[in-house]
């Protein structure tokens, strides 16, 4: 009510929440994702020419973030294999 005057007397409405307007800061510019995303193919593309257990070791270090021992584990081989 306290800004209706404004659109009475032909003022912009500038009512709008600046919040909802602002920009996110945890928005991707489009160049970093097409960079990310062939970066991605690339990764991807070399582990797939890896052998299968490497693959595996590969997988679960790095992107499941196991560590040695927990990987051994999860691959039924010692700790010197992965």
């Amino acid at each position: 009510m306290r800004n209706r005057w404004k659109g009475w007397l032909g003022f912009p409405d500038d009512s709008g929440d600046p919040i909802q307007s602002a920009p996110d800061p945890h928005s991707v510019l489009p160049e970093d994702e097409i960079h990310r995303d062939e970066s991605g193919d690339a990764i991807a593309k070399a582990v797939g020419k890896l052998p299968l257990r490497q693959q595996q070791a590969f997988l679960l270090r790095i992107w499941e973030g196991l560590d040695v021992a927990a990987t051994a584990k999860a691959m039924g081989c010692s700790q010197g294999s992965v």
